[in-house]
């Protein structure tokens, strides 16, 4: 490689660098009263990312009111991704384990959680959906929003709901449609039916969150199935993405 070359080389491997390691603060206005603050990684995966499920989810999980109900509650969110529902119900008082797959996600999930006050509220937890030799963390409620990228990980998600409420909890899926629905409710069939769980519990009907109870009502068990899927269709999917607001970017380093 010519020396002209290398440098140009340098310059771009310095040049993402920089950008791994920064960070762009966001602000997602849940409902009037409640804006939750989080970040971004810049150039960073799909899962250093805010998605409009994860809005509709924490939307969801924050209106109304449920701190009285909550308080005791230990939940636990796979695929956490920038935090966003973890820290939601962290407003709401519940204890929090936030896990995923992708070590630099827990770390934005952290630096969020200690921004936001939330510290003593949420953990987080390098947690595989795919890696089955590694058991669910054990909680009241498993929360996914916006997990089923690919098929495979539909299907590992689905095994992971079906051991989610064979240890008795409750479990909320958000999902804006994507096809790889079809893989999850196929994998949830054949699980359940392997767990012998009750047939109701062997597949998930997504509705609109304005067609179902609140959150804590359902989490209390007052309201709705023990297995949950809420719908995002698209004509609401633009709203969720106005209530995101991007600041200027800052170093993560700046933050710890």
């Amino acid at each position: 490689m010519q020396a002209g070359a290398k440098r140009c080389w340098y310059m771009l491997c310095g040049l993402i660098a920089q950008q791994a390691d920064a960070l762009t603060p966001i602000s997602v206005r849940l409902h009037d009263s409640l804006t939750i603050s989080t970040y971004e990684s810049v150039g960073g995966s799909y899962g250093r990312q805010t998605w409009p499920a994860s809005v509709a989810a924490a939307c969801w999980i924050v209106d109304g009111g449920a701190e009285a109900q909550l308080r005791n509650c230990r939940m636990v969110e796979v695929g956490s991704g920038t935090g966003l529902c973890s820290l939601a119900l962290a407003s709401c008082g519940a204890s929090v384990l936030a896990t995923d797959v992708d070590k630099e996600a827990l770390s934005i999930v952290g630096i969020a959680a200690k921004a936001c006050g939330h510290s003593s509220l949420i953990r987080t937890e390098f947690f595989d959906v795919l890696d089955r030799s590694s058991a669910l963390p054990m909680g009241d409620v498993m929360v996914a929003a916006d997990v089923m990228y690919s098929a495979s990980l539909a299907r590992g998600l689905a095994r992971r709901c079906a051991e989610a409420l064979s240890m008795g909890m409750r479990v909320l899926v958000a999902d804006p449609g994507r096809p790889t629905r079809r893989d999850f409710d196929a994998e949830l069939a054949i699980v359940g039916a392997e767990l012998n769980l009750d047939a109701s519990l062997r597949s998930c009907t997504f509705r609109e969150a304005a067609d179902i109870g609140s959150f804590s009502e359902w989490v209390c068990g007052t309201s709705g199935d023990r297995l949950l899927g809420l719908d995002l269709p698209p004509s609401q999917a633009s709203e969720c993405r106005r209530r995101i607001t991007r600041h200027a970017q800052v170093a993560d380093s700046t933050l710890l």
